[in-house]
C-alpha cells in the first residue's frame, strides 16, 4: 500500500488555496473558500487536524473498534482547527474550506467528506462494494451496499449557488442560521458507475451523512471542485471540458510506485495544456493504493 497526492494552481487564482496530505493508510484534500481572508492557510490546518484524528484513532485501534462518528469527527476537526488559528491571530473565517479523508482500516477504506469534491474508486475487475452514503443515520458498518460489483466509481456533490456547507459554520449559530436561510436544505449528488454518466439524487442536507466505505478496492482517490473546472480554448471559444473526461484521466496510472498520483496529473494536465485545456481553479488530488506494490 501507498499513497500519494497533488496540488496545482488554478489559473484564475493568485495563490493556491487548495491542499492536499498524504501518509501511511490515508489521504486528505481541502478546498479554501475563494472569498473569505487566509483560506489557504486554513485549509492547511483544517487538513492537519483531520490527519491528527485519523493517527489518533488508528494508533489507538485494535479492528474491533467502529470508526469515528461522522458529526463527531467534523466537530472534533473544526474545533482542533479554530484552537489553532486563533494563536495565530486569524479569524474563524479562514477556516471556511472543504474537506474531504480517506483512510484503511480493518482492510476497508473509508472516506469522509464535508463540502463539495470528489470521491473516486478504480479496481481492474468487477470485485469492490460501495457502502454509504449515510442517509437520515449513522450505523457505522451496518450499512447497506449501494453498489456491487463495480469496476470504477466516482462521487460529486453539488450545494445550491456553489456554495459547501463549511465546518466552520457550526461554530458560529448566526453564520449557520444565514447560510441556512440562503442556501436551504437541499442539496444534489452525482454517482458515475464506470464513468459513464452521471446520474443524480437529491438529498437534504439536514440528514445527509457524506460517508462512503469501500470494500476490496485497489485505488480510492479524492479531489476538490477544481477537477471540474477544466475549459477547453478552441477556436476562440471557452468550453467545458467534461469532469468524468478528466477523472478518466486521473485514473488511469501505469504504474503505482512511488508518487504515482504526481506523476499521473503532471502527465496529465502537461498534455491537456497542450490541447488548449486548462483548470481555471485550484486542483487537489490524493490517494491511496490498496494494492501491494512490486
Amino acid at each position: 500500500m501507498n499513497t500519494d497526492c497533488y496540488i496545482d494552481k488554478g489559473y484564475s487564482h493568485k495563490i493556491c488555496q487548495d491542499y492536499a496530505i498524504s501518509g501511511d493508510g490515508y489521504a486528505i484534500v481541502s478546498d479554501g473558500c475563494s472569498s473569505s481572508e487566509h483560506t489557504d492557510i486554513g485549509a492547511r490546518v483544517l487538513s492537519m487536524c483531520a490527519r491528527e484524528l485519523i493517527l489518533r484513532f488508528l494508533k489507538s485501534s485494535d479492528g474491533s473498534h467502529s470508526v469515528p462518528d461522522y458529526v463527531f469527527a467534523g466537530d472534533y476537526i473544526v474545533g482542533r482547527a479554530w484552537s489553532s488559528v486563533q494563536n495565530l491571530g486569524l479569524p474563524m473565517s479562514c477556516l471556511d474550506a472543504t474537506l474531504i479523508m480517506a483512510f484503511v482500516y480493518d482492510g476497508d477504506c473509508h472516506v469522509y467528506r464535508y463540502g463539495d469534491g470528489y470521491v473516486m474508486l478504480y479496481r481492474g475487475d468487477d470485485n469492490v462494494v460501495v457502502y454509504g452514503n449515510g442517509i437520515e443515520c449513522w450505523d457505522g458498518y451496518a450499512m447497506s451496499p449501494i453498489y456491487g460489483e463495480i469496476t470504477t466509481f466516482a462521487n460529486k456533490v453539488e450545494y445550491p449557488r456553489n456554495a459547501p456547507n463549511y465546518l466552520t459554520y457550526r461554530l458560529d449559530f448566526k453564520r449557520q442560521r444565514i447560510y441556512d436561510e440562503m442556501v436551504g436544505n437541499d442539496i444534489r449528488g452525482f454517482d458515475s458507475q464506470n464513468l459513464s454518466e452521471w446520474d443524480y439524487y437529491d438529498v437534504d442536507r439536514c440528514e445527509f451523512y457524506d460517508y462512503y466505505k469501500f470494500t476490496d478496492a485497489h485505488k480510492v482517490i479524492i479531489g476538490t471542485d477544481g477537477i471540474g473546472s477544466f475549459i477547453e480554448k478552441g477556436n476562440g471559444i471557452a468550453e467545458e471540458f467534461s469532469d468524468l473526461k478528466v477523472i478518466e484521466q486521473i485514473l488511469a496510472f501505469k504504474n503505482t510506485k512511488g508518487e504515482f498520483i504526481q506523476r499521473r496529473c503532471r502527465s496529465m494536465i502537461k498534455k491537456m495544456k497542450k490541447n488548449n485545456i486548462d483548470h481555471y481553479d485550484d486542483f487537489a488530488v490524493a490517494g491511496i493504493n490498496l494494492e501491494v506494490v512490486q
